[in-house]
């Protein structure tokens, strides 16, 4: 979809244009229009005023006096602002321009195109603004973001747009200012939402909100309510609580003017739109000056006066609004015309619409430099219209005079309106009045046109129809083939396309376009309406989604339909999805349509395939089927008439029959090639099957059913059958294709809850017609009917008739083997007691083995044993089960067929004795207990369940249906009502409710863990929880459909009212209301123990169940003290479990229950006893152990020291562990503890505690516990600790300690000095017995290998690794010609060949040249170690800063030492360019080449006889350091010397703020930054971008609240810095500082305002996958591919595809893999990253498979040459022999076929 900006035309003239003078000549009465007319007419191009002066003189002079008058009174309809301030005198009046206006200046305007991201609004004089209501991320709070059209809206600008002549609004009320609230102000308002009695309110100030009465608004103005609309209210009252009561009250809303009591209003307190009533102080040339509330002065330009000047009189009154207030230059602007001040219409539903051709138009004024004036005739009534000299004509007017006169008549065309001024701006241009679109309102959906292109975008292609009128047209509608990107090269900008508007709305300005060619050349009918006859029609389509049941197919106009899978002409085993794509044009039929839904009825069949319907099959056409297949709900077969024509046809299972348990029946026993009679037609449809039905209320109807709806009359009494079931009503269907709706109220007497309880899909149903609805051909139906009761005595002969039909189906297939002989109701048979059964006594009967006879508890008259003989009557019997109902009653008789006793219609007593699920087996007392069948259901009340109503010996009231007859072999049918049993007599009429406390019987449909789901009578649910059972042993041997009797406890409060059940239980002695109990009845009280269920197992702690809603925690720490058990918590419990425990703490409500296992007496704590407990903290140096709830210990790591694992003493030990430990310690509530398996006794006691168990020279261990840098701290057992010197921690240069010695790492040192005083201790970790070099082990001549470590401008220094020294190489020596710069011949590392040049025994120093030698290539010294150790050893000897060789003779003069060292530094910092002197290398080189046992002269162990000397050499050293610079600063005033120097570094800023917050000073901190804001360079953008990021992290850290005051100074800053790379700052802080919420609502936003970016979408991607959301990250890279140019879309799925490698999740990444190489083939590099990745995993199948699928493509030699070379360096690390040569043949087979 383009952007709202793209779809927008400039409405009205350009800003600051024209203004009508209505004041001067202002309102045109009918005579004057008329007079002007004649004027035209007479005078035929003579000028309404000529000039006085006919001469050249005065002809110059007038035209003088024109600009003279054009520069100080404004232009023909608009001037400039005058400076207007309260209280000072007006010189001058004219409008506003958009040069003129501030930001911050408050305006009037009107909404006049609003699209889904802002609203356009025409502004006074001309101007327009725009309102983006999605600026502040698309949902800001109090944003208002409804708004209608023609609707007056106070703003407040917030920029001045020169460019696109336009200003930027906002509607937010907080930017109004502080407008007055009280009683009778009419204020704007921003509803909030919406309450039951009305509407809450805001007016943009904190603590202040409304409410809007919903008596006080009537309907049409509650359209206008919508939640983020701004409205106008009246204020009525203002309560205590600052509760504005707000009234929408019409009168007070048109009439209502400002109070003038409030003496204390200013300026700022004054708001758009405001009613005042305004004195004239004085009339000017271009309007008036007035003044209101006493103290406010304004103007009011002439277009917005109603009368003339001449009219107005200093000293008169009148009503004005105010349209524009100027905080800057204290001006306010006033209209006074009438439709502003009424308010009485909407001025956008006057004025005529865009493109509203104006006939005889009659010119007013001309002027050459603006345009025309124009008063036109529209509908009855005359409207101002004002036309651009720039559209007067096709071609360049230079004098608008030369060609239009006053009075003229022309024809004009509406192309925009100012409706602030109630005029509409005009063009003549012929081209454009002849033009068929001028605007959105012109196009109709289905019309072809032609457009041209001016964007192609990621979205589709933006097409211009007509100047201003554009359209999109979406990449599903650029293409007819739907699986492919569309072509993007074929569209061009600028070029011509024809295309199809398939839809417009008008409102916002939004065409959707389609250049499909199928579509814009179809000759087919286009469908853009319902308001037409469509049936039959043969039209295309897109198809817009595809289902498993059918197709969507969109059309124009917004038209939908769908096509059912049954009229898409697919195959059984076809899917829509597999045959059909989104976006793919079909022809389809209309079939049908659903106004109701707005929807088509469509068919994909659109001709006759051969197999088509005869006019033989019509709807209600009969003959009979053969049974082809059985489908899950269908039965295929075919139909065969009565004339022997056969048709293939379907027919659905519920059709069988009409009764919902036949229907069922037959399914499971029709079988192929079986025969079914009685066969009706049911729809002809346009497929090639028929479709059947057998239900029998059908068939008597035959062909006789309503063609249409207008046969149907009010009343009537129809039979259908339930086709669509929903929530709150169903969809019954009839012969012909009718539908009717039956509300839920309407489907029985009784409350329905759900309508599927009642009904089934396919059930029949008879109902009676309530109203008619011609419009959407429906019917309004109900189901409560009498006529509904006659069809009880037909649905059980339909039971019967089919029941037979299965069981003589079941005979001929062979399946059948009982055979019932002779057996008949009433007859007495003979039979043997096989077992007894809880249900009653099962038996054998005689003669009839494969029989199975069934005695009820009620029938058996006596106690029965197995075995016995014994005499029955049957009662009743099932043929497909083959079972047979027998009653050891012996006073059963039967009628025999066409016996009179019985007239169809009597009334007879009954009584039950078997109630089965279909009908009532009952006695006839009357009669001679003759045995009767009582039919209790009807067509509408199918799903009823029998027991609920009636039960054995139950005397019932029942209705003759059929006596004994042949047709119903001898039964007598009668009929009952169902009435509900004596133990259901209290519940209240159709609310369904049971009485609690009533028992009743319920058949298990679930079983869980916990309770069992049962289902009641009448279909009601129950829930039996485990608590309630009265054995928990019960539990095992509950099953599907057992039945079970339960207690009803009353309804579950906690359901909702949807999915409402019953509590029940199979105790006696709970309820619902009663105190709470275990499982076992037992009080629950604190301290007291209890039995529960085991509900839930989590990792560290369990829940315990005892009732329904009661329910204890018990923690792991809490079930046992024994070590094991807690290792095996989660082993030792299982769901279901029933344990015993404590209830160590509860409240007062049970809500929360603490429980415990363990036994108090073992949980004493003392120093020697071993305890469990669980890791909570795994550190470097302690594991923190919890004991108990509320109790910790601690292992230090000196306390776990174990043999063979010194070095990681807690390697395998993870959070949650059960631990067994030692208490060594025991401190109050802190405890010191032990692995048990590494502590005694005995070592707890020889723990060190005091620095003064170790000597000076004693060899220690321990584990580093911080780094500093200066050194580093060791623990060498919990109490004691020792300091290491940053040269004491190697002999070895180290770069980084925290990086060499980490928390945790395991060290071995000596200790060098102890301190008693301070309880200190130094170590170091030096090995002194490293070997030293000496200068006499080499000669002059020697050519040694050395290696370079240092250079300086005078030369190299080289270290000798075999004689362990280092010499200095002079520039002078390293090459026989000029060598200019040591660098350009040496680098450091470089391995050189060296001659020794002089010796200097005194000095320690040698000489080396490489003339003649150079430097070894391709050589290696020695191994890595050893010249890293060299490298670190030159680092050392670097930072030493006095010559210890001197120091050490003592010969050297300290002051001439001191005095050459500063000499040198001077020299240094002049930077002098000449050659060094000798003296000067030798002192540079003394200070490096150090002797390294010096580097311990401040070790305790010094000389004592030189304090003095060596505190001297610090000092100097340290001196030496600050004026070169490389001195660490270490306080205040050395960062302030620093930040002198160097005020454009940011590092030394960060550094200044590191060491204040090192000191606790934040505030200092915080200055310091804001410091370096102002003192860096503006130029210098990364430096301060980078004091920006360290002010935010000093904020997330220490600000108050952190996070808000962070977003605060992130907001602040986004000003001046770069905004992506700041966004990205800022989102790596939150993610380092785990603020997930901000960082979501960051990405949000960077998403937003940096789609174009896919920098940006990878690093909000990235952040999703390391946050373990990869389902988001996949839906945001599918966001950033529509956003993205297809370029830059590859890059992001490959770099995506590494990010999902990189936090494994393997197949997502190989998914997007082989989908970019799917599009992009032979892009070697996305294949060459791929294996990479895949190489990493070291799946060799996989990789080879990669391998030999790029081998086998067509691609360059040159790139090919590259996979094999990948291919074989693979082989060879990973292959073997065989699989390199196979891959060498492979190359050269593919260079043999490029050959």
């Amino acid at each position: 979809m383009v952007r709202g900006t793209e779809l927008v035309p400039k409405v009205g003239v350009e800003a600051g244009e024209v203004n009508f003078p209505r004041g001067r000549g202002g309102q045109t009465t009918s005579t004057s229009y008329e007079e002007d007319k004649a004027k035209g007419r007479r005078g035929g191009g003579k000028r309404a005023r000529e000039p006085k002066e006919k001469t050249a003189e005065g002809l110059r002079r007038n035209k003088k006096k024109n600009r003279r008058s054009s520069r100080s009174s404004g232009t023909f309809l608009d001037s400039n602002l005058s400076e207007i301030r309260t209280g000072a005198a007006v010189e001058s009046v004219s409008g506003i321009r958009l040069r003129n206006v501030t930001v911050g200046a408050k305006c009037w305007g009107c909404v006049i195109a609003v699209t889904s991201a802002r609203a356009t609004l025409s502004l006074p004089h001309g101007l327009r603004g725009v309102l983006d209501f999605q600026s502040d991320g698309g949902d800001a709070k109090g944003e208002p973001q409804s708004f209608s059209l023609g609707q007056l809206l106070r703003c407040v600008v917030t920029k001045v747009d020169l460019q696109k002549k336009r200003l930027e609004l906002t509607a937010r009320l907080g930017s109004l200012g502080n407008f007055p609230l009280s009683s009778g102000e009419i204020v704007p308002a921003f509803v909030e939402s919406e309450e039951d009695h009305g509407w809450t309110l805001s007016f943009g100030r904190k603590g202040t909100r409304g409410f809007l009465p919903r008596h006080e608004v009537d309907e049409e103005q509650e359209d206008n309510l919508e939640e983020k609309a701004v409205i106008e209210v009246a204020v009525v009252s203002v309560d205590r609580r600052n509760v504005v009561k707000c009234s929408l009250d019409r009168t007070l809303l048109s009439t209502q003017v400002a109070k003038t009591a409030s003496g204390d209003l200013t300026l700022h307190d004054l708001i758009p739109g405001m009613l005042v009533k305004a004195t004239v102080k004085s009339v000017l040339a271009r309007g008036i000056v007035v003044s209101f509330m006493s103290y406010f002065t304004a103007t009011v330009e002439t277009s917005h006066l109603p009368k003339v000047l001449e009219e107005y009189k200093a000293g008169g009154k009148f009503q004005c609004r105010i349209l524009y207030i100027d905080p800057e230059s204290k001006s306010i602007t006033l209209s006074a015309l009438p439709h502003l001040i009424s308010l009485d219409e909407n001025v956008l539903t006057v004025l005529p619409k865009t493109g509203t051709l104006l006939e005889k138009a009659v010119v007013m004024g001309v002027d050459d430099n603006q345009g025309l004036l124009l008063k036109a005739e529209y509908e009855s009534r005359f409207i101002d219209a004002f036309c651009h000299s720039s559209n007067v004509a096709d071609k360049t007017v230079e004098k608008v005079s030369q060609n239009f006169q006053r009075g003229q008549e022309v024809d004009a065309r509406v192309i925009g309106y100012r409706p602030m001024e109630k005029v509409v701006n005009v063009t003549l241009k012929k081209s454009v009045i002849g033009q068929q679109i001028i605007s959105y309102e012109d196009l109709e959906p289905g019309t072809v046109l032609t457009g041209t292109i001016v964007a192609v975008r990621t979205f589709g292609l933006v097409i211009e129809i007509a100047k201003n009128v554009r359209g999109v047209c979406p990449v599903i509608h650029m293409s007819d083939v739907t699986s492919i990107e569309p072509n993007w090269g074929k569209f061009k900008v600028k070029s011509k396309v024809k295309c199809l508007v398939v839809d417009c709305d008008y409102r916002v300005q939004k065409v959707t376009l389609s250049v499909k060619r199928s579509l814009v050349k179809s000759e087919l009918p286009r469908i853009s309406s319902l308001n037409v006859k469509l049936q039959g029609t043969l039209t295309h389509g897109v198809i817009t989604g595809i289902e498993s049941y059918g197709v969507f197919i969109g059309f124009c106009g917004g038209v939908k339909g769908l096509a059912h899978l049954s009229e898409l002409g697919l195959s059984a085993n076809e899917a829509p999805d597999a045959c059909f794509d989104v976006g793919q044009v079909v022809k389809c039929r209309v079939i049908g349509v659903r106004k109701s839904r707005k929807q088509l009825v469509l068919s994909l069949q659109t001709q006759n395939t051969g197999q088509g319907f005869g006019p033989e099959f019509k709807v209600g056409a009969k003959g009979s089927i053969r049974v082809n297949k059985s489908l899950e709900n269908d039965i295929e077969c075919t139909f065969v008439t009565n004339d022997g024509e056969e048709q293939d046809a379907l027919i659905h299972v519920s059709h069988l029959s009409d009764s919902v348990p036949a229907t069922k029946l037959l399914k499971d026993w029709l079988q192929s090639d079986f025969f079914l009679d009685d066969v009706m037609v049911l729809n002809q449809g346009t497929g090639s099957k028929l479709r059947l039905t057998r239900k029998e209320t059908l068939l008597a109807i035959g062909s006789e059913y309503p063609k249409d709806i207008s046969q149907v009359e009010k009343g009537a009494i129809m039979h259908g059958y339930v086709h669509r079931i929903f929530p709150n009503k169903c969809i019954v269907k009839f012969l012909g294709g009718l539908l009717g709706i039956v509300p839920k109220s309407e489907i029985s007497e009784n409350f329905v809850v759900d309508p599927s309880n009642h009904l089934c899909l396919g059930q029949t149903v008879c109902c009676q017609v309530k109203d008619i609805n011609i419009e959407d051909d429906s019917l309004l139906l109900t189901l409560k009917n009498e006529e509904d009761l006659q069809t009880r005595g037909a649905l059980l002969s339909s039971i019967w008739k089919n029941t037979n039909v299965a069981y003589q189906t079941s005979k001929e297939l062979g399946k059948g083997s009982s055979d019932f002989g002779e057996l008949e109701v009433g007859t007495k048979v003979s039979c043997t007691v096989n077992s007894k059964k809880d249900y009653g006594v099962v038996c054998d009967i005689d003669g009839h083995g494969d029989l199975i006879g069934l005695i009820t508890h009620d029938h058996a008259t006596r106690q029965l044993n197995e075995g016995e003989k014994i005499t029955t009557t049957v009662l009743d019997f099932d043929k497909i089960a083959g079972y047979i109902d027998l009653s050891m009653k012996q006073d059963f008789t039967t009628l025999r067929p066409g016996d009179k006793s019985l007239k169809k219609g009597s009334s007879v007593d009954a009584t039950v004795q078997l109630v089965h699920e279909n009908c009532l087996v009952a006695s006839l007392p009357s009669l001679k207990n003759a045995i009767a069948f009582v039919c209790f259901k009807s067509m509408n009340q199918q799903m009823i369940d029998s027991h609920e109503y009636f039960q054995c010996n139950q005397k019932i009231k029942c209705t003759v249906s059929e006596g004994p007859s042949h047709a119903t072999n001898g039964r007598i049918i009668l009929t009952t009502k169902p009435i509900k049993k004596k133990a259901f007599s209290k519940e209240k009429k159709g609310s369904g409710r049971m009485e609690p406390g009533t028992w009743t019987t319920g058949v298990v449909e679930s079983v869980q863990p916990l309770q069992i789901s049962l289902r009641l009578k009448n279909n009601i649910k129950g829930r039996l929880h485990i608590s309630e059972l009265a054995k928990i042993d019960d539990m095992a041997s509950l099953a599907f459909g057992k039945e079970m009797r339960v207690r009803v406890l009353g309804w579950d409060s906690a359901d909702s009212s949807h999915y409402r059940h019953f509590e029940v239980s199979t105790r006696d002695d709970t309820d619902l209301e009663g105190p709470a109990t275990d499982v076992e009845g037992n009080k629950l009280e604190q301290g007291k123990k209890a039995v529960g269920i085991v509900q839930e197992v989590v990792d560290d702690y369990l829940w315990v169940v005892f009732s329904r809603n009661v329910r204890g925690r018990l923690h792991i720490l809490d079930s046992s003290h024994d070590f094991k058990q807690l290792r095996d918590f989660k082993e030792r419990f299982c769901l279901g479990d029933k344990i015993t425990c404590k209830i160590a703490k509860a409240d007062r409500d049970l809500k929360s229950i603490d429980l415990s296992m363990r036994d108090e007496k073992k949980g004493k704590v003392s120093p020697g006893s071993v305890i469990s407990g669980i890791a909570t903290k795994v550190s470097e140096l302690f594991v923190l152990v919890q004991i108990s709830a509320k109790r910790f210990g601690r292992v230090f790591i000196t306390d776990a020291m174990r043999p063979g694992n010194v070095e990681r003493p807690f390697k395998g030990i993870r959070v949650g562990q059960a631990l067994e430990c030692k208490v060594l310690e025991a401190k109050g509530s802190q405890l010191e503890l032990g692995f048990l398996e590494t502590v005694s006794s005995t070592e707890a006691k020889n723990v060190a505690r005091h620095v003064t168990d170790f000597q000076v020279g004693q060899e220690v261990c321990g584990y580093v516990k911080n780094v500093t840098p200066k050194g580093c701290f060791v623990s060498l057992s919990r109490h004691v600790h020792a300091h290491i010197k940053l040269k004491n921690l190697s002999n070895k240069f180290i770069v980084d300690p925290k990086q060499e010695f980490p928390r945790g790492k395991f060290v071995r040192g000596k200790v060098v000095d102890v301190n008693e005083d301070r309880k200190q201790m130094e170590v170091t970790l030096r090995d002194d017995r490293q070997e030293k070099g000496k200068v006499s082990s080499v000669s002059e001549g020697d050519v040694l290998r050395g290696r370079i470590t240092r250079l300086e401008k005078y030369g190299a220094f080289c270290y000798i690794e075999e004689k362990k020294l280092t010499g200095l190489i002079h520039i002078s020596e390293l090459g026989t010609d000029y060598v200019k710069s040591v660098s350009s011949v040496v680098s450091v590392g470089d391995q050189v060949q060296v001659a020794v040049t002089k010796v200097d025994d005194a000095k320690h120093r040698i000489y080396l040249s490489m003339k003649g030698l150079g430097k070894i290539e391709g050589e290696s010294m020695e191994e890595d170690s050893d010249l890293e150790a060299v490298d670190e050893e030159a680092k050392i000897q670097d930072e030493v800063m006095f010559d210890l060789k001197n120091h050490e003779d003592g010969e050297m003069d300290e002051s001439d030492d001191e005095l050459d060292q500063q000499r040198q530094l001077l020299n240094e910092m002049k930077g002098e360019g000449k050659a060094m002197t000798q003296t000067e290398e030798e002192e540079t080189w003394t200070d490096f080449d150090v002797p390294k046992q010096a580097e311990a002269s401040d070790a305790p162990e010094a000389a004592p006889g030189k304090p003095r000397k060596k505190k001297e050499a610090e000092v100097r050293a340290a001196e030496l350091a600050r004026l070169n610079g490389s001195a660490d600063p270490n306080s205040k005033a050395d960062y302030e010397r620093l930040v002198l120097t160097s005020p454009n570094d940011s590092y030394t800023w960060i550094g200044y703020m590191a060491f204040l917050l090192s000191l606790r000073e934040v505030d200092e901190a915080r200055k310091v930054a804001e410091r370096a804001l102002e003192v860096i360079n503006y130029r210098e953008q990364e430096e301060k971008h980078n004091v920006w990021v360290a002010y935010l992290n000093l904020e997330f850290e220490h600000g108050n609240p952190p996070e808000e005051s962070a977003m605060q100074l992130f907001k602040r800053g986004l000003p001046y810095n770069d905004s992506k790379k700041f966004h990205l700052a800022l989102l790596s802080i939150l993610k380092e500082k785990a603020k997930d919420e901000l960082a979501q609502q960051l990405l949000n936003t960077m998403c937003k305002k940096f789609r174009d970016d896919p920098e940006i979408w990878l690093a909000c991607i990235e952040y999703h996958i390391s946050q373990k959301r990869e389902k988001v990250a996949g839906k945001l890279m599918d966001r950033s591919l529509k956003s993205l140019e297809a370029k830059e879309q590859t890059m992001v799925i490959s770099r995506s595809a590494l990010l999902y490698y990189k936090h494994s999740y393997h197949e997502q990444a190989r998914h997007m893999f082989e989908s970019i190489l799917k599009s992009y083939p032979k892009r070697t590099d996305l294949w060459s990253v791929y294996i990479d990745q895949e190489i990493k995993l070291g799946e060799q199948q996989r990789i080879k498979n990669l391998f030999e699928r790029i081998i086998h493509m067509e691609i360059p030699v040159k790139k090919m040459k590259f996979i094999f070379k990948k291919y074989m360096e693979y082989e060879m690390v990973h292959g073997d022999d065989r699989s390199i040569e196979l891959v060498k043949q492979k190359a050269m087979e593919f260079v043999q076929s490029r050959m």
